[in-house]
């Protein structure tokens, strides 16, 4: 019985190494902080886009419905922004990374320096 060959492919040993694995951490984190920072301006917005809509119930007013609306608007931003759809998320971690790597190439050009 000849035993079968498992192939994995590079990528799969690319968090292997701790460099690989902080760099995921890294990732990750920056794609976090790019989505919650998006959620907080959708907040905005749609806090914003609500007030006209509320300023007369239709069944008059209790005490939980600005808790129950802020959290309702709280959840549509944070899954507004997990699926990408506004893009913003996206664009600030592109350019957070490109930035950073600017940066990490100039600070190893600065010690190459006489």
């Amino acid at each position: 019985m000849n035993p079968t060959p498992i192939r994995t492919s590079p990528a799969a040993h690319a968090g292997s190494t701790a460099t690989g694995v902080r760099n995921d951490s890294q990732s990750r984190k920056l794609r976090e902080s790019t989505e919650q920072f998006e959620a907080v301006l959708l907040r905005q917005l749609l806090t914003s886009a609500q007030k006209p809509l509320l300023s007369k119930p239709l069944f008059g007013k209790s005490p939980g419905d600005d808790i129950v609306r802020d959290l309702k608007t709280e959840k549509m931003a944070e899954q507004i922004s997990r699926t990408g759809s506004v893009g913003l998320a996206r664009y600030l971690e592109t350019t957070l990374r490109r930035n950073s790597s600017h940066q990490s190439a100039d600070a190893v050009r600065a010690t190459l320096k006489p």
